[in-house]
């Protein structure tokens, strides 16, 4: 039953799990990266009579040679635990999302995450999804159809900061979206946002200036959400 943490499995072939091959085993993955994998069956992950469980996990763009699922692989005497994981194709349970998980370089074997990742922040505990962090700045998608399933905000990052930070959401719906910084005392500091917006995975940057464009003081500041009926508050720190 082995732990792996922080691996990135990739550009691997067999018969039967492209990645990896459970056999009467329960092995627990954390932010681990299987991509560009292929088998018969299971192009991610095949088990038999196995019962892992993944968190915090990426499983995108493997593949199979025969119809089924092109990541994980069940037979009948296997279960698996998917959690805060990115699974291409989607996988009930807590957290999962199924977006193109947006690598800086895959081409050249670079499987870090863009600033603008959807699995930037979406692990549990606000962790990242993945064998590894942000490893470059925002690249745009040319997904059209990837739209989020709720509406959610997410822990900014870098966390603490100085003096530019990026504030993720996601909106399933188009809808006025307004975003506001405020300090501990409950006063507007900043309006980022106020405007119509269409659904999609979102970001924007803070640069620690108030409405005026005056610089801010390091402390603890406040950023709300609200979109349609959806409010959220998190915190975040400026260094100086």
């Amino acid at each position: 039953n082995p732990i792996l943490n922080n691996v990135v499995i990739r550009n691997n072939s067999a018969g039967y799990g492209g990645g990896m091959y459970n056999y009467s085993s329960n092995p627990t993955l954390w932010n681990c990266t299987f991509t560009e994998n292929e088998a018969e069956e299971g192009g991610g992950m095949y088990n038999y009579s196995s019962n892992p469980t993944l968190v915090n996990c990426i499983l995108w763009s493997d593949s199979v040679f025969v119809e089924g699922n092109e990541e994980i692989y069940l037979n009948a005497s296997s279960s698996v635990t998917v959690t805060y994981s990115d699974i291409k194709g989607g996988w009930e349970g807590e957290g999962n999302i199924a977006v193109r998980p947006i690598f800086c370089d895959p081409g050249n074997g670079n499987y870090t995450l863009a600033e603008n990742s959807p699995c930037v922040g979406t692990g549990q505990d606000d962790a990242d999804m993945g064998a590894f962090g942000v490893g470059c700045g925002i690249i745009l998608s040319t997904d059209k159809d990837v739209i989020p399933l709720q509406f959610s905000l997410h822990q900014n990052y870098p966390n603490p900061f100085n003096p530019i930070t990026t504030l993720r959401y996601d909106l399933p719906e188009d809808g006025l979206v307004n975003i506001t910084i405020y300090d501990m005392m409950g006063r507007v500091v900043k309006t980022l946002i106020n405007d119509l917006q269409t659904a999609g995975y979102k970001s924007i940057q803070w640069n620690a200036t108030n409405n005026t464009g005056s610089p801010v003081s390091a402390g603890i500041y406040l950023y709300m959400i609200q979109a349609v009926d959806f409010r959220q508050t998190k915190k975040m720190v400026l260094l100086k």
